[in-house]
């Protein structure tokens, strides 16, 4: 009998005499193939499953965490179209299996729409718009470097891997959540 189509149940896991391997957060369970066969005459399901080891990425939800960098960066890509961009990188309170903190960063294209994007980030979380003085003399290390912020995080899929991803700016007030 198979549970979910992934794992089979502890009447399987004993009969079989197995034990269950130990998934963490960053393994995940592929069926491969699914075969029959008898146990105590009884017929039962089995599947064989190769753990694949995913990477890390930062927790969903609300999390704490600090900008530790504010850069712009501008240039061409490699279809030779110009590009200027800031990117504001968050180092999260939560850390990965080896202890290390996430990073997350966002980017706004300062060529199109970004520069509202930014204002329009930039007011949720400091719960007021951007002076006039702060605009025209924009300086990102000023303004966001070293503070502390909540940050949304959400998970997409992006092509066969999922990615986290930046969903929104909070006051640092606000209790992070999982």
């Amino acid at each position: 009998m198979v549970a979910n189509n992934f794992m089979p149940t502890n009447t399987h896991i004993f009969a079989s005499g197995l034990t269950a391997p130990k998934l963490s957060k960053s393994t995940v369970a592929v069926p491969v193939e699914t075969a029959k066969s008898t146990n105590f005459g009884e017929e039962v399901k089995q599947m064989k499953i190769i753990l694949k080891s995913a990477p890390a990425i930062a927790p969903r939800g609300k999390q704490a965490g600090t900008f530790i960098e504010a850069r712009q960066e501008s240039g061409k890509d490699q279809y030779d179209t110009a590009f200027n961009r800031l990117v504001a990188v968050v180092q999260l309170d939560a850390k990965d299996k080896n202890d290390s903190p996430f990073k997350i960063e966002k980017s706004y294209n300062l060529l199109g729409r970004g520069v509202s994007g930014f204002a329009d980030d930039f007011k949720s979380w400091k719960r007021r718009a951007l002076t006039q003085d702060e605009i025209e003399g924009f300086d990102p290390d000023v303004l966001i470097k070293g503070q502390k912020v909540v940050v949304e995080i959400v998970h997409r899929k992006v092509g066969k891997e999922i990615a986290a991803n930046i969903g929104g700016f909070f006051p640092a007030e606000m209790t992070a959540t999982a």
